[in-house]
């Protein structure tokens, strides 16, 4: 039994939206099947599947960038949707290969809903979870809605655009060149497409990640200080002198914990 008799319940309350964003990227710390292979196999496919949609992408971008534009300027302004493209698949990329680390990080998150026996430490705790979650869920409308009505609404409404030299042309979610192949025509355009609206699925989804991971991590850790500075205030009003070691004891192990 857990010193927590709500324990399961607590933690699901606190791992669940966090666990359901890392899953779908492929990163979540704790296995939830008993067969390792398929659980091995399952990550490596979304792993490769993101990282195979990203560059898909980027490369195109920076064909674009470098072998089409001329003028200094618009090279700059499409740059950045390339280094925004950069810039999240390094943070995949940390938090692929500093797997290990999330997962201490989680452990001892879990280990702390695990020994809470307080009632007004618990009630703590979970005032910063109520808070994590809904910090969470505006980002996720946040960057899903206005990522999404860019990527799909914009092109979709603005048509096809008809240039002086009667060239047709249909608007992708964000500029691409292939060197072999036309991205105006037909199936090269829907796959183009298709590859950018789920790259931008897949960014938008590793930027609420790694926000809900440091978002749940700053609030665990304000609770934690809201439990330190209750036992502090206990230490210092104790008025049994036998008691005072023991109290000045849990602080330390307190503190020392939270350092961690």
């Amino acid at each position: 039994m857990f010193a927590n008799k709500y324990y399961e319940h607590d933690i699901e309350n606190v791992f669940g939206i966090n666990r359901f964003f890392f899953r779908l990227l492929g990163i979540w710390p704790f296995s939830r099947t008993n067969s390792l292979l398929f659980e091995l196999a399952e990550t490596f496919t979304l792993i490769f599947a993101c990282f195979a949609f990203l560059f898909c992408e980027l490369i195109p971008t920076m064909l674009y960038v470098f072998m089409v534009l001329t003028d200094f300027r618009l090279r700059l302004k499409v740059m950045a949707s390339g280094i925004f493209t950069i810039t999240e698949i390094i943070k995949y990329s940390y938090a692929v290969f500093y797997k290990s680390q999330v997962k201490n990080c989680l452990i001892l998150i879990d280990e702390d809903w695990r020994n809470v026996i307080n009632s007004s430490d618990r009630n703590s705790m979970i005032d910063r979870v109520k808070t994590c979650k809904h910090l969470i869920v505006i980002c996720a409308i946040i960057v899903y809605v206005t990522g999404m009505a860019v990527r799909m609404i914009i092109p979709l409404s603005v048509g096809k655009i008809v240039t002086s030299q009667n060239i047709t042309i249909r608007p992708l979610p964000h500029v691409a060149y292939l060197v072999i192949f036309d991205v105006q025509r037909s199936p090269v355009y829907e796959i183009i497409y298709f590859v950018q609206f789920l790259a931008g699925l897949i960014k938008y989804t590793i930027t609420i990640t790694t926000f809900g991971f440091m978002t749940l991590c700053a609030m665990h850790f304000c609770a934690q200080s809201d439990i330190l500075v209750t036992l502090m205030n206990d230490f210092v009003n104790e008025n049994q002198p036998e008691n005072l070691n023991k109290r000045l004891a849990i602080v330390v192990e307190r503190q020392i914990r939270i350092r961690k």
